[in-house]
């Protein structure tokens, strides 16, 4: 089965567990919401079968108290009472459900009706009529010794008091039962949500196991294999029996690795042959510039009265030599560029200057000026040696003032050190401030200086390798300023700030 398959089955059935859960809850979650409004409406029900009561006895307190004061004013409680009756009784339709509660219901409103229509009516009837004609008395008499005195609305009245208590009694059972149904299934959702995330708990562990299993284990295999490629080891490879989309990624990857393994073997053949060549070639042209360097000074050690021409001509062979012989070892040096590992140290830039400064030993009337604070870098040595030298020795032979004055200095970015080399030389037309930077460009003449025009070459490549930029800001006769920019590999310290202008001269 492949890869992504299993992963779409895993997913797939989380996402089943997860609707299931969802379900039960919204299912548990309506019979909750149904055992509370029963709940709820068993409460009620009694709070308005406990106001139907009282409306009935309401209504009995009227006809009594009409009797007794023989007062219409006294038959008031019985109209409310029977209106407030009416009202209550509809909404204990509406509201109970239960069928031998309806029943119930339905019995006492039957004997209240038997009360009104046997007893209530007829005794308000007769008790009116006595009052207004002395004829009417024996019938209300009669009345009152068969129906009041023997008790006749008394016994209606208590019955229906009965069947209301047997009707309240068994609505707070139901209620009960409700309220038992209610916790029972509040419990059970409560379970169930329990048990069921529990149950996409241990899928979705199972399923990170398993996808840890089958992937990340192969991962990190395949981290190691880029490691180890990374360092320069290309002879590594990587086993797997699986079939599927990792097991193409890995094919590929071992396809990979095997093919640079046989390039980086034949570019270091081709290095190697080139070192040979390189060291052949120089040695076998130096050898004749050397030869014919020598035999010109011999020449002009053995004619000390040549003619002027002569002397100038021999002068001049000497010169073409020795640019020849530094030609040869700048193309040597631009060709080594980023082609060798170079050992990485931490130093004061202050302290290469230094070093740089001595080691060209320029004439008296040179000033170079160190602007401070330095920093302290971590990176190649004698990279950034080679780039500096190169730069202020560029300064030096070039400038056409009486009192050349060079100045180095940086600004700290964020990602980086910018440093610049300025000078009040002669500058460089600005139509010329790419063609510098190529390999044998140079601006004067070289019978004027004997110059190889692979100096700033050399520093384009370096400060580019280390992933910088130089650039140039120069006016023909205002002096010129080159800026390079180069990486941090660590935060730097600062070396202490360094004001004094620096003057070196031949010693």
């Amino acid at each position: 089965m492949k890869l992504i398959t299993k992963i779409y089955l895993a997913f797939a059935s989380i996402l089943l567990i997860f609707c299931s859960v969802t379900v039960m809850y919204v299912r548990q979650s309506n019979k909750v919401e149904r055992a509370t409004q029963e709940a709820i409406n068993a409460t009620e029900v009694l709070h308005i079968s406990e106001s139907l009561e009282k409306a009935i006895v309401d209504s009995e307190t009227g006809v009594r108290g009409y009797h007794v004061s023989e007062n219409e004013e006294f038959l008031e409680p019985y109209y409310s009472g029977r209106r407030e009756y009416a009202v209550r009784y509809a909404e204990l339709l509406g509201k109970v459900k239960d069928p031998g509660q309806r029943k119930r219901l339905f019995a006492i409103d039957s004997t209240y009706r038997h009360w009104q229509n046997a007893f209530a009516k007829k005794a308000i009837q007769l008790k009116r009529e006595a009052l207004q004609s002395p004829a009417a008395e024996p019938a209300f008499n009669a009345f009152l010794v068969n129906y009041l005195r023997a008790g006749f609305g008394k016994r209606i009245m208590d019955n229906i008091r009965r069947q209301i208590n047997v009707f309240d009694y068994q609505e707070k059972v139901l209620k009960q039962k409700h309220v038992e149904n209610l916790n029972k299934t509040m419990r059970f959702t409560d379970e169930l949500s329990v048990t069921l995330t529990i149950i996409s708990i241990v899928l979705g562990v199972i399923v990170m196991l398993m996808l840890g299993k089958a992937i990340g284990g192969r991962l990190k295999e395949m981290v190691k294999m880029a490691d180890e490629v990374a360092q320069g080891r290309f002879d590594v490879k990587i086993r797997d029996t699986k079939h599927d989309e990792i097991s193409n990624v890995i094919h590929s990857l071992n396809i990979m690795v095997k093919k640079l393994n046989a390039s980086f073997t034949n570019l270091q053949k081709t290095n190697k042959e080139l070192d040979q060549f390189a060291y052949v070639v120089s040695h076998d042209l130096k050898a004749p510039l050397r030869a014919i360097n020598s035999l010109a000074e011999w020449i002009q050690e053995d004619l000390p009265t040549v003619e002027p021409d002569v002397q100038r001509n021999l002068q001049l062979m000497r010169g073409r030599a020795q640019r020849m012989e530094n030609l040869i070892n700048g193309i040597l040096e631009y060709s080594r560029i980023g082609r060798k590992e170079l050992p990485i140290s931490t130093f004061p830039v202050t302290q290469l200057l230094h070093e740089i400064i001595d080691s060209l030993s320029p004439a008296e009337n040179v000033t170079i000026e160190v602007k401070g604070p330095l920093p302290n870098v971590t990176t190649e040595r004698i990279l950034l040696h080679q780039v500096f030298s190169n730069l202020i020795n560029n300064a030096i032979k070039y400038n056409n003032k009486p009192q050349p004055h060079i100045s180095i200095g940086f600004r700290e970015l964020a990602q980086e050190y910018e440093f610049y080399v300025q000078d009040n030389g002669p500058g460089i037309p600005e139509a010329f401030h790419e063609k510098i930077f190529g390999v044998f460009q140079t601006i004067d003449a070289r019978d004027t200086k004997e110059s190889t025009g692979i100096g700033l070459a050399i520093v384009q490549k370096i400060v580019e390798e280390k992933g910088g930029v130089v650039t140039v800001t120069s006016a023909e006769d205002q002096g010129c300023m080159f800026t390079f920019s180069w990486p941090k590999l660590t935060p730097a310290a600062v070396t202490p700030e360094f004001k004094t202008q620096l003057h070196y001269a031949n010693r």
